[in-house]
């Protein structure tokens, strides 16, 4: 332990280690020191409350004085000397104190978000929270939630409502956590949305279950040989006869695809799950690829140039020409029926639409295997009932081969 008599003369003549740091004791003062890193000096007060060892920052060399600093450290020692834990006071005070754009930050940082769903949070904090986000936590009241909450249901949705303040519950119980004390005593009160809970006022989610029915192939594929815009056809095409997701699809590249071998890839990055899946082409997506690549030559994305593909503009006018609000991940659901209808055994359904296997241990465990060569008879057969229900007979796809029904 190094000691010495600290006063200004003294300190100035200390020199900051290169690394690390290193702790100088006063003579005079029992507790009281100056701990030195490469790039600062600054006082502390060292003692215990309770039992316990604590250590309390007092400020740094170039901005208190040496007196100023023996002067507050002497306080410190005294309170610590009472049982008072100065550093769990701050750290209430700061818990006290926190907003709700700061939890966000807190929240975010401590996450492995992908960007995209870390953009989201935020958004939706913003744009239904504007008013509380330099709010600090503790001010926002239960009741204060169930009024926004009712406010959002009816001036959006109750979807809305919903996904609003399952982030903010999200944020404020990590802020929670993330702010207790080392003891393990909350400084922030129960989560206000507790509120809804209790008073049974979030909506129950209604599972969309839309889907392409059998006798609207035919107009489904009519109404895309319509379009004018010549990548949103083979787009809304791939998804209805692969089940990719719709960032998926858009993000696919020409280096994840394998013409050769028949089969593309979704990376890791990109699937929700976070695991690679490759699939085997059927003979209609395979036609269709390389249409793709006949119309873009030396392009690096399969349907656009940038780095996702974005069809909101066209799904617009397809709703519009079928009268109905397809979605793009009805697309999705419908190759899972029609995959389901050619007998396509559950594990690999799992696959071929790269759900979790997480909750599965049969599944997680021993038939995570990524050959495609089991899928491809499976593809093959949703491609093929997928070109009965349209009035497709060539087999390779092609928009223009629609027979009229």
């Amino acid at each position: 332990m190094t000691q010495s008599s600290l006063n200004a003369k003294t300190i100035s003549e200390l020199s900051n280690p290169g690394e690390g740091s290193k702790i100088v004791w006063d003579t005079a003062l029992r507790g009281f020191g100056i701990r030195l890193t490469k790039a600062s000096k600054t006082y502390i007060a060292e003692g215990r409350v309770l039992g316990r060892k604590r250590r309390v920052t007092i400020g740094r060399s170039d901005v208190l004085s040496v007196q100023e600093a023996r002067r507050e450290a002497k306080k410190v020692l005294g309170k610590m000397a009472s049982g008072i834990d100065i550093n769990a006071e701050k750290q209430e005070a700061r818990a006290r104190s926190i907003t709700l754009l700061e939890a966000l930050d807190e929240y975010l940082k401590s996450r492995d978000l992908k960007p995209a769903t870390a953009a989201e949070y935020r958004a939706r904090l913003k744009a239904n929270f504007p008013d509380w986000l330099a709010k600090e936590l503790k001010a926002i009241t239960p009741t204060a939630v169930v009024r926004r909450f009712d406010k959002l249901t009816k001036e959006h949705s109750p979807h809305v409502a919903n996904g609003a303040f399952r982030v903010f519950r999200a944020v404020y119980r990590y802020a929670r956590a993330y702010t207790a004390t080392d003891a393990g005593n909350y400084t922030l009160p129960e989560c206000p949305c507790q509120r809804l809970s209790d008073l049974k006022r979030w909506h129950k989610p209604s599972r969309r279950l839309n889907h392409l029915t059998d006798d609207q192939f035919p107009a489904f594929f009519e109404a895309l040989s319509q379009s004018h815009n010549l990548v949103f056809p083979d787009f809304m095409e791939l998804i209805l006869r692969t089940g990719l997701r719709r960032n998926e699809a858009a993000t696919l590249t020409w280096e994840d695809v394998n013409m050769k071998a028949g089969t593309f890839r979704i990376r890791a990055e990109i699937a929700k799950n976070g695991n690679e899946l490759v699939l085997p082409m059927s003979d209609q997506v395979r036609a269709l690829l390389r249409r793709r690549k006949e119309a873009a030559l030396g392009a690096t994305a399969v349907f656009a140039s940038s780095t996702r593909y974005d069809p909101r503009k066209s799904l617009t006018r397809l709703r519009e020409s079928l009268s109905c609000e397809i979605t793009i991940h009805d697309l999705r659901r419908t190759y899972a029926i029609q995959a389901e209808r050619a007998g396509t055994p559950y594990s690999l359904l799992k696959r071929m639409l790269n759900h979790s296997s997480a909750g599965d241990v049969t599944l997680a465990h021993y038939l995570t295997g990524n050959d495609p060569k089991a899928l491809r008879p499976y593809v093959q057969k949703v491609s093929d009932m997928i070109d009965k229900l349209a009035g497709i007979s060539t087999g390779n796809g092609k928009l223009a081969h629609i027979e009229s029904q």
